[in-house]
């Protein structure tokens, strides 16, 4: 089988790397990431199965990415726009893993006109 993707392949090196460069991370289920308190109680007299398969018991390596900056630059123009100086508060209060991760809130949930949206969704032209 081969790649048709001009990216480098995930578990390479240089995937790594590149994975590592944009900031990205794995997304996990709540459930992975602990057993709630019901879960707990149902399991109390269930045997050990014969998988192989782990509890997952700590954070994953990827929770251990750097939270993505806003650069400086990018900061100095949003304190410059003052008409739009509560979303901006907004957007800079949120915790974002990458750079597609801001721009993709900033584009989709800050700056979108509800009317628009409501109409685009709710009553496409077709």
């Amino acid at each position: 089988m081969r790649r048709d993707d001009p990216d480098p392949a995930p578990w390479t090196e240089e995937g790594k790397q590149w994975i590592k460069e944009l900031g990205l991370r794995m997304v996990y289920p709540e459930k992975a990431m602990g057993v709630d308190d019901d879960d707990k109680d149902k399991n109390k007299d269930d045997v050990k199965g014969k998988g192989k398969g782990k509890a997952l018991e700590t954070l994953p390596e990827t929770a251990k990415i750097k939270q993505y900056r806003v650069p400086a630059d990018v900061v100095q123009m949003i304190h410059e726009d003052t008409r739009d100086a509560r979303i901006w508060d907004d957007v800079l209060a949120q915790e974002f893993w990458s750079e597609y991760e801001f721009l993709h809130y900033v584009f989709a949930t800050a700056f979108t006109c509800c009317v628009c949206s409501e109409r685009i969704t709710v009553y496409p032209i077709s």
